[in-house]
């Protein structure tokens, strides 16, 4: 072989070999994301702005874990959740996690859609929400209608139930917070809560004597998915990295990873 033709090739292989370490080097891509600063057990622990260090959450270290695999670096913060919907909808985040569907939303952000509907194999999390009621109260709820109602159902405000209680034609009375709506309901002020399982049962637990009175009716008034939902202008510049997060989200939950997490939070309340 000539002699020029050696150097070419070596050159050429120097060449390769150094896009490849930069690649290798490249620094991983910031993505922040919000989520509600109420604790969600298991997918989100603890209450206030702070993330734990320890156990923060199903939903953070499924997120968490795909740090090495893109070549990410994800950030979260914790807000109230009117607060986070208004960063995905102004662009202030990157994304928002635990988000059931809601059509509206489409207009602030990006859900993992597959044939119009949001692609549910995606999905970070399923929730349900429930009817708590007082214990002598006549109120019932046979998974299609209520009955007895002669006032308003208490929601957390911005809650995707509100808007469901509303199609059903409930009078609904928004709270700050969950906690408030159940103060409210033991005043007699209304006939029910409607809030998810998992955050009411905790407040229910962690106020035994104050809520000893409140029982929660079965089935459930709606069972939702829960997202991973990106902001219009991370979907507009990086879209392989949101596709490629969606997609990392179902293969993790398919391979049977998911569950190895989710041992982890086994005596957490559900």
């Amino acid at each position: 072989m000539p002699k020029g033709a050696i150097l070419n090739r070596n050159v050429i292989i120097f060449l390769i070999f150094i896009g490849f370490h930069s690649i290798a080097l490249a620094d991983p891509l910031p993505i922040l994301f919000v989520y509600e600063e109420k604790s969600n057990p298991p997918y989100s622990n603890g209450d206030g702005q702070t993330v734990p260090a320890e156990k923060p959450g199903i939903n953070i270290e499924v997120l968490k874990g795909l740090e090495k695999k893109l070549n990410v670096k994800i950030r979260f913060e914790r807000y109230n959740w009117k607060r986070c919907l208004k960063m995905l909808e102004s662009n202030e985040t990157d994304g928002i996690i635990e988000a059931s569907f809601k059509p509206d939303r489409m207009s602030i952000g990006v859900y993992p859609m597959k044939n119009g509907e949001p692609d549910a194999a995606k999905r970070l999390m399923s929730n349900s929400y429930a009817l708590y009621k007082m214990k002598n109260s006549p109120v019932q709820w046979d998974g299609k209608q209520f009955s007895y109602l002669t006032k308003p159902i208490g929601a957390a405000a911005a809650y995707s139930i509100v808007g469901d209680l509303k199609e059903m034609g409930v009078n609904v009375m928004e709270s700050y917070t969950q906690s408030d709506a159940f103060k409210i309901l033991i005043k007699g002020r209304l006939d029910g809560v409607a809030d998810l399982e998992t955050m009411a049962d905790l407040i229910l637990k962690g106020n035994p004597e104050e809520f000893k009175d409140v029982v929660k009716v079965s089935p459930p008034i709606r069972t939702k998915e829960y997202y991973l939902m990106f902001s219009h202008r991370f979907a507009e510049k990086l879209p392989k990295v949101m596709t490629d997060i969606w997609n990392e989200l179902q293969r993790v939950r398919e391979s049977g990873e998911y569950d190895k997490i989710a041992e982890k939070y086994a005596e957490m309340p559900k």
